[in-house]
């Protein structure tokens, strides 16, 4: 059994966690704890250290909106060094509106920004957030990949050869569009309110003018036009498979952007 007196996690710096001592997985391990025993399996003890090298963990905010301040929860070890790949993660007391940084344990502010590198503009930090720190860049990522922006343009009128621009409101151009076909009178097997995925593959030759042409002119703008045929668009039979040209007022399209 290796004894471990006097090493306790909260006090000891992570170097001092991680060359110590040489630590197998089927060591017992008694550790001090702030004065409290602790029994760990070497496995065990060697992932905590891990956590502690990766994983700021979850933290306090102080500040106010823009200008972010973490702290360690209480009875939590404070970082004193901050180490490439980090995160924090805690709950935003206001929303971003613009630029922000953040200070994290007691560290320098540094500044916040997006996944592309670039600075936030604001509604980025709303509620539960987690940051990441770049070492190479001394400053802070923000962990957006399991949170999307969405824009739903609600349903759109198909009108052959007709043209619509809308407007989002995204901080940026999407980086993911899906199409819909959404049935408003039921039609070939599907009924109101089924909402079928485009495909450019259905739309038959060039020459027939069917489908959709989208594109992004700005970062703030999708525009669409529908092809000139008087059914803009070919679907499969719900339940047969069988090609069919849609019956455009049966119809309606809904775009759904994501950045």
């Amino acid at each position: 059994m290796t004894t471990l007196s006097s090493f306790p996690i909260e006090t000891k710096t992570l170097a001092e966690l991680t060359t110590a001592t040489t630590i197998e997985d089927t060591d017992l391990i008694h550790l001090d704890q702030g004065g409290v025993d602790k029994h760990y399996t070497g496995a065990l003890l060697k992932q905590e250290m891990t956590d502690y090298s990766t994983n700021g963990g979850k933290c306090v905010d102080s500040g106010v909106a823009n200008a972010y301040i973490f702290s360690p929860l209480s009875g939590k070890q404070l970082v004193s060094s901050l180490q490439d790949g980090m995160r924090f993660y805690g709950t935003a007391l206001n929303p971003n509106t613009g630029s922000s940084t953040i200070e994290v344990h007691g560290q320098s502010a540094l500044i916040i920004v997006d996944n592309n590198g670039d600075n936030l503009t604001g509604g980025e930090i709303t509620g539960d957030f987690e940051v990441e720190y770049d070492l190479a860049n001394t400053r802070f990522i923000l962990l957006q990949d399991e949170i999307l922006k969405e824009y739903d343009s609600g349903d759109i009128n198909i009108v052959s050869g007709g043209g619509v621009s809308l407007t989002h409101s995204l901080v940026a151009k999407p980086r993911i569009i899906q199409v819909f076909l959404k049935c408003s009178i039921a039609e070939e097997g599907y009924s109101v309110g089924d909402e079928v995925l485009f495909s450019g593959a259905t739309q038959s030759a060039i020459s027939l003018n069917k489908g959709l042409a989208l594109s992004l002119p700005n970062s703030v703008s999708i525009d669409l036009r529908f092809g000139l045929n008087s059914n803009v668009f070919n679907l499969l039979n719900k339940t047969t498979g069988d090609g069919f040209e849609i019956t455009n007022t049966n119809w309606r399209l809904i775009v759904r952007a994501y950045t």
